[in-house]
């Protein structure tokens, strides 16, 4: 999971592992800070035994430190490492999805670059991620229109063309996901 600094991957991390395993006590959890100050720096991994959660594979649940508070060489090992060993890529924001995450993504979706149009035409398809962007939602915008069709219709539009073109290449499965704001008493209880 990686997106900007104090979103709710390390939360929603936990929450999925906890849900996953059974574990609704603290035995699985990574680290989440209640304060203005990340807890997780660089990127952590906790691998899921296909035993601890029935599903038909090992599941490696990697949380990344937030992307807008690190130098420029650390946010690029951030990029390489959130965009090249996941099956699937979470990319997590807030309300709406913004130019500022379009530029993400295309520095993500940039390392494959660094392979040759050969390797990349043939292992592009077996090393690209599938992306699901969690979108946080902390207003009443709501609507009806689905939220990968809008995610697509941004990725369509006019302005940054080269990055939405190079995110469309590299990310060919693509879809979005709501994550609805829990009422304060519910935020409150997961913080205890």
């Amino acid at each position: 999971v990686t997106g900007d600094d104090r979103i709710g991957k390390s939360t929603l991390l936990s929450l999925w592992a906890q849900n996953l395993t059974g574990f609704a006590d603290d035995r699985f959890e990574f680290r989440a800070g209640h304060t203005l100050r990340s807890q997780t720096q660089g990127l952590w991994s906790a691998v899921l035994p296909r035993e601890a959660t029935g599903l038909d594979f090992h599941l490696n649940l990697c949380d990344s430190q937030g992307l807008k508070q690190v130098s420029e060489l650390e946010q690029w090992r951030l990029f390489s490492a959130n965009v090249l060993l996941p099956q699937v890529l979470v990319y997590m924001l807030i309300n709406v999805f913004q130019n500022d995450q379009i530029r993400d993504l295309a520095q993500m979706a940039q390392q494959f670059r660094q392979l040759s149009e050969e390797d990349f035409g043939h292992f592009g398809q077996l090393l690209s991620p599938h992306l699901l962007i969690v979108i946080r939602d902390e207003s009443d915008l709501g609507g009806s229109e689905s939220l990968s069709a809008h995610i697509e219709d941004v990725l369509h539009s006019s302005g940054f063309a080269e990055e939405k073109a190079l995110i469309r290449q590299v990310f060919r499965t693509r879809e979005a996901w709501p994550l609805r704001e829990l009422p304060r008493e519910a935020r409150t209880a997961l913080r205890e």
